[in-house]
């Protein structure tokens, strides 16, 4: 195996590191939609329709009572120590490492390991915003100016110090078409620096998901003398970042990739582990057998049919915690008969959801009421689910233009069993209501593709695909990103609901907290049910294994993972 060093490296990088030091065990199509539409993983899709259906009204969204016995939380806590490398095998692998084009989640965990953003949403914290590189900001009372004060003392891992220039430069850069987060340039008219580390941006319109929007992976501040020498291009085979790690090596491809702790990082104290080795492992058995065999420390993506057995392993951990994906199907609003409200209201009556989750991810969930999934900050549980009733579906489908059925394809991406399952039990349901579904299972790249260019009728994915740099607790950055420029219609669904767009625009800028809940609600209420832009089919966690030697490790909804909060127990 061929490692790349990289600036900082100790000369032992040549060969793999051993587990750990521890005991046992941007679409082309559109430039506010993010560049990763065709990678799998990437998947910024995920809320594309999101715009509009993002959802709320109840607060932070929390799951339901009833369903919160699945969920077993992080790893133990106690008094961290340091030392220990911790392996993380995960089925992608990085294609760069340069922040600002940071989309699929393989790169997020990437930039959140080795750059800081302005802002941040961290494990154990509430859905609001903490301080990163901004140790404070402010809002002007019309909404349109914010202010926000750089923390001093912070440093590169090349020795220089983080300036007010780096952030200004850094907020410009993505206004680069090549930018993941290019979108969010459009929010401003300028960024400009009012002091060595005072930075405002003068916003177009009151945008009160702002800090929200910087706390995503795609923002990550670069040090802007170095980026501006090298190019992005170069900078991210080897990035510099004010992060709790720094890259020492990397084999062809970004395989693997290998972190030290970064010994200037801000946060006295952190990050307690020596080291972290990302590896791209893309098989799911031989991620599990790792950590189950000490080779690694955490496996992600586990399949759910293993997790009833895994429960019951010695010397591992699983993790099921919240998750904000969730599993649904984007439906081609152009597509006749699809772009009837009955039609789709009509297959939406028709999914047995309850069979779905017992039979695909083993009784870990819950029937949803939102495509975007109950972590969003405004999540409603009020809004209805559709529960099974085959007689409700056929008699709106008497009142459509197919009163005995039509003919569908329901296009997945190969490789996903859990997708293939799920398709075969709505093939099976819809054939009731005299919808036959053909199943077409394609390559990843052609599924997206084919999205991109609207040329499918619905389109299935795994909910772990359904989240992306772009996901964050607000959803206003949905409107910002998955609408068109006269913002009439969702990109590549052509979901089109003029109530939903007033009520997005209003979203959009209301600097009231109340407004907004209830506006999101609306709009969840109209997307999810009333107009069944998209299909709902179940709010599902993520899953997590991990070596019981690891603390104070989780995997919070965005799948963000924050490593610098991580431990080893010895």
């Amino acid at each position: 195996m061929a490692f790349t060093a990289h600036a900082g490296s100790t000369g032992t990088e040549n060969t793999p590191s051993p587990r750990c030091a521890a005991p046992r065990r941007k679409c082309a199509a559109s430039t506010r939609v993010c560049r990763c539409a065709l990678a799998l993983a990437c998947v910024g899709f995920a809320l594309l329709a999101a715009a509009a259906c993002s959802g709320s009204g109840s607060g932070v969204g929390s799951p339901p009572a009833s369903s919160a016995g699945f969920y077993t939380g992080g790893t133990p806590g106690g008094t961290p120590t340091r030392g220990g490398t911790a392996v993380i095998d995960r089925a992608e692998a990085p294609e760069t490492m340069d922040p600002l084009e940071a989309g699929p989640p393989s790169q997020t965990v990437i930039a959140l390991a080795v750059f800081d953003q302005l802002a941040e949403t961290l494990p154990g914290a509430d859905k609001e915003p903490q301080p990163g590189l901004a140790q404070s900001w402010s809002v002007s009372s019309d909404g349109l100016t914010v202010t926000f004060h750089i923390r001093p003392g912070v440093h590169f891992t090349n020795g220089e110090p983080l300036t007010g220039e780096d952030v200004v430069y850094t907020l410009d850069s993505l206004a680069k078409p090549e930018a993941t987060a290019h979108y969010l340039s459009t929010l401003w008219n300028e960024v400009s620096l009012t002091g060595p580390l005072t930075v405002q941006i003068h916003l177009k319109r009151p945008t009160p998901a702002l800090i929200d929007d910087l706390t995503l992976a795609p923002t990550s501040i670069v040090p802007k003398k170095v980026v501006e020498r090298e190019g992005l291009k170069k900078f991210g085979l080897h990035p510099i970042g004010t992060g709790p790690f720094m890259i020492t090596a990397t084999t062809p491809g970004n395989t693997t990739v290998k972190m030290v702790r970064n010994p200037r990082y801000w946060r006295h104290g952190q990050p307690y582990l020596n080291g972290l080795v990302w590896n791209q492992v893309t098989e799911a058995n031989a991620r599990m057998l790792a950590v189950r065999s000490g080779a690694a420390t955490i496996a992600t993506g586990v399949p759910f049919s293993q997790a009833a057995s895994l429960k019951k392993t010695s010397g591992v951990r699983l993790l099921v915690e919240p998750f904000s994906g969730s599993a649904w199907e984007l439906v081609n609003n152009a597509a006749k008969p699809l772009d009837e409200i009955n039609v789709r209201r009509a297959l939406a009556y028709a999914i047995p959801r309850q069979a779905i989750i017992h039979a695909v991810y083993g009784g870990l969930g819950e029937p949803s009421n939102d495509v975007l999934g109950n972590q969003l900050k405004y999540w409603d549980p009020h809004v209805p689910t559709f529960p099974y009733d085959i007689a409700k579906a056929k008699e709106l489908l008497r009142h459509s233009s197919v009163p005995n059925g039509f003919d569908v394809t329901i296009m997945i991406p190969s490789g996903e069993p859990e997708v293939a399952l799920t398709a075969a039990i709505e093939q099976s349901a819809w054939a009731k209501i005299g919808v036959h579904a053909k199943i077409e299972s394609i390559t990843p790249a052609s599924a997206f593709s084919n999205w991109i260019k609207s040329a499918y009728q619905i389109f299935l994915t795994a909910p772990e695909l359904s989240v992306s740099e772009a996901y964050e607790p607000d959803p206003n950055l949905f409107t910002d990103m998955d609408y068109a420029d006269d913002g009439t219609k969702a990109i590549f669904t052509n979901y089109d609901s003029p109530k939903v767009i007033a009520l997005l625009r209003k979203a959009a800028s209301s600097q009231s907290e109340s407004e907004r809940r209830k506006l999101f609600s609306e709009i969840q209420n109209l997307v999810s049910f009333q107009e069944a832009g998209f299909l709902s089919i179940a709010f599902v966690p993520t899953l997590t294994l991990v070596d019981d030697s690891l603390r104070g490790f989780s995997v919070p909804p965005t799948g963000y993972i924050h490593m610098e909060q991580a431990w080893i127990e010895k």
